[in-house]
């Protein structure tokens, strides 16, 4: 019996969540550690064989030369496709070109500018399309070393940010703003952590800001924490029985604050 497995596409990261964001990460300096433990002898290349199609709508330096190479050096051959000359949306349908690239390749690569057509192709191509850069995102921009852990970190005021420096987690000043609010709250809804909480040395503003809504709700307040992330967050520093209430409906539950009509509830109710 044949199982058919969905293929898996990178277009940016809002359909993904902190822990898969995370795992995205770990794999990819998972990868650099191989390739830094490699000889001549035990190459590392986990794509031999492989080809990827790229596709440049758009003019590019460092992401095509970051792609061209990475590929190689992993095993893979890539066939580099000017967009003008195969004519995006123009001489070519996208969905023909889906179909055209996928026959031959087993990964295609876009550097397009709008971004509903590489969703478009995404849609009807039957292997991965990575997001190279559109006019709404670049997330492979961000795939560096300084989404680690071991990160070389720093705290700057808000209106002093660092150049090529991530947020990863609030600073002490920020924590200390937000506890004096929490503080003198009587009713707290927190839905989101503060930073990566799931990195040890990036944890501290959500412990904190934790800590601090379950010191309020011993004093009488309130205290609702909703979504995935900011659950997840309570039960890994074991302060889920600190709170009021937990609640596993992230946006519905916000909307169901709102205002607004569920469509589960509107069903139940007929």
């Amino acid at each position: 019996m044949e199982k058919q497995i969905g293929k898996r596409d990178f277009l940016g990261f809002s359909h993904l969540n902190a822990a898969k964001i995370v795992e995205l990460f770990d794999f990819s300096l998972y990868i650099k550690k191989q390739r830094g433990k490699a000889t001549g002898d035990h190459p590392y290349r986990p794509v031999e064989g492989k080809t990827v199609a790229m596709i440049f709508n758009k003019p590019s330096l460092r992401t095509r030369v970051s792609f061209e190479i990475g590929i190689h050096e992993l095993g893979g051959y890539a066939v580099n496709l000017e967009g003008k000359s195969i004519g995006v949306n123009s001489r070519e349908a996208v969905e023909d070109i889906a179909l055209l690239l996928s026959r031959y390749n087993d990964a295609i690569v876009a550097r397009l500018h709008e971004h509903s057509v590489i969703e478009s192709l995404a849609r009807h191509a039957s292997i991965p399309v990575i997001n190279a850069l559109t006019d709404l995102s670049h997330p492979c921009q961000i795939l560096a070393d300084a989404f680690d852990n071991d990160a070389h970190t720093e705290v700057a005021d808000i209106d002093q940010g660092k150049p090529n420096y991530m947020g990863l987690d609030i600073g002490p000043k920020t924590v200390e703003l937000v506890s004096e609010v929490i503080m003198n709250s009587k009713t707290i809804l927190w839905n989101g952590p503060m930073g990566v909480f799931e990195m040890p040395n990036f944890q501290k503003g959500t412990v904190r800001i934790a800590e601090a809504i379950a010191r309020s709700t011993a004093k009488g307040a309130f205290s609702l924490v909703g979504g995935g992330d900011s659950v997840a967050a309570v039960n890994k520093f074991g302060l889920a029985d600190k709170v009021s209430y937990v609640s596993t409906g992230g946006g519905a539950m916000l909307e169901y604050i709102e205002g607004k009509e569920l469509p589960g509830i509107k069903a139940i109710r007929g």
